[in-house]
């Protein structure tokens, strides 16, 4: 199935849909706010003030004379409005696997069953989810956090791993596909579309992971704003807190 990016207009309305044909490029990496310190006894020690995902997506030469991109292109004018204002977008490599669940309780380190809740982004409207055979993402929202990849050997009634986990994840646990975004903004306003010739734009999207959004996701369905400023829980304002201490190369945040 297609690269798809998925957002509500303004954070009002139906959900929308755009299907890219294809990417030219497509990189995620954590970006990490950390230093050494020195403790009250003298030692030096490393710390993890924030942690976030960086995602950057590429799709090169939209033409627009060529009629058959013409909705491409007005559907990803609507977008960038959309993110000029600060909203967020969902971003699927894969569409038949738009899933993100949360464990209801933290799974034992060395086991290999996670339990699973329901799949918090049904609400982007896409079909299928994650199966017996797909690889997936273990990831505790913690500073630092836990993140490990394994492949799943069933999925009902709870997640069974093809092998121990390694990590004691604490807090909230997602499970979700390696190339499933479920909340991304702009890491700084600008435009989307880039022109690269008389006739031809290039899609750059370089985008940061909101995890107040996130995190909203776990307890209260799709994250609005106000839910996102609030928190899902005392745990998730501290972590918030932490992700706002991380800054860009430039100095700004």
């Amino acid at each position: 199935m297609p690269p798809t990016l998925y957002w509500q207009p303004m954070g009002v309305g139906p959900v929308r849909a755009l299907a890219l044909d294809v990417l030219t490029d497509l990189d995620e990496q954590l970006e990490t706010q950390a230093g050494t310190v020195e403790t009250m006894g003298g030692s030096m020690q490393r710390q993890v003030w924030g942690q976030r995902r960086a995602v950057r997506i590429e799709r090169v030469s939209i033409s627009e004379v060529d009629t058959s991109k013409d909705a491409m292109r007005r559907a990803l004018r609507s977008l960038e409005a959309h993110l000029l204002a600060g909203h967020s977008v969902a971003f699927a490599f894969d569409s038949a696997k738009v899933a993100l669940h949360f464990a209801p309780s933290p799974p034992r380190q060395g086991g290999t069953t996670v339990q699973r809740g329901g799949n918090v982004l049904a609400y982007l409207g896409a079909t299928g989810g994650l199966a017996i055979g797909d690889e997936v993402v273990v990831e505790a929202y913690t500073v630092p956090r836990t993140v490990e990849v394994a492949v799943l050997t069933a999925v009902s009634p709870a997640f069974t791993l093809s092998s121990g986990l390694t990590y004691a994840h604490t807090g909230a646990i997602a499970i979700r596909h390696p190339r499933v975004y479920p909340a991304l903004k702009l890491r700084e306003p600008g435009p989307i579309l880039q022109r690269s010739g008389p006739t031809l734009l290039d899609l750059e999207l370089d985008l940061v992971e909101d995890v107040g959004e996130v995190l909203a996701l776990r307890g209260s369905g799709p994250a609005l704003a106000t839910q996102a400023a609030a928190g899902a829980s005392l745990g998730a304002r501290a972590h918030l807190a932490a992700v706002a201490a991380i800054t860009a190369p430039d100095g700004r945040t």
